[in-house]
Parts: structure tokens; sequence; C-alpha cells
């Protein structure tokens, strides 16, 4: 995949259920992620279930953490007034 086709990636991934450019995979772990985010109670066993079939449990882990450590640092910044351009430039 080209520079210019992952930054296409990247510039729909609020579209990604639809684009079929991403693997189920990666369409998985962004929804988990977006739960993570937005709606951390709908979380249940039954999605958990959904991630066991394609990922391991420490990629699940890692996912995780990752997301916890984004939230985190949205928040931070967010605290701080740092405003989206100027975090780009960090």
């Amino acid at each position: 995949m080209g520079q210019k086709d992952v930054e296409g990636l990247y510039c729909s991934v609020h579209e990604y259920a639809d684009n079929s450019d991403y693997s189920e995979q990666e369409k998985l772990a962004i929804e988990y992620a977006e739960r993570f985010c937005l709606q951390h109670d709908t979380l249940d066993e039954k999605f958990f279930e959904r991630l066991r079939a394609q990922f391991s449990e420490p990629e699940i882990v890692d996912l995780a953490v990752c997301c916890s450590m984004f939230v985190g640092l949205g928040r931070l910044l967010a605290v701080f007034g740092i405003e989206q351009k100027e975090a780009m430039r960090l």
C-alpha cells in the first residue's frame, strides 16, 4: 500500500464500516477504539467474543492500552488548552 493510500485510510476512518479498503480485523479494531472512547459501557462479553475471534489476548490488551493512552492524551491536551493543530506540531 502506497503512502497516499495510507493517508486516504486515515482520512476516511470515520467511515470505516462502509469502507472496503479496511480489513475485517481493522474494522473491528476501529470499532473497539470508537466504543472504548465514546461508549465504553457497551463493551460487553459478546463484543469481546468478536474481538477474541480476530485478536489474541495480548493484542486486545495492546489495543486497550493504546486507546487508554490516546484518551488520556486528548484529555491532557484539552485541560492545557492545546488545540489539535498545535498538538500535531509537538
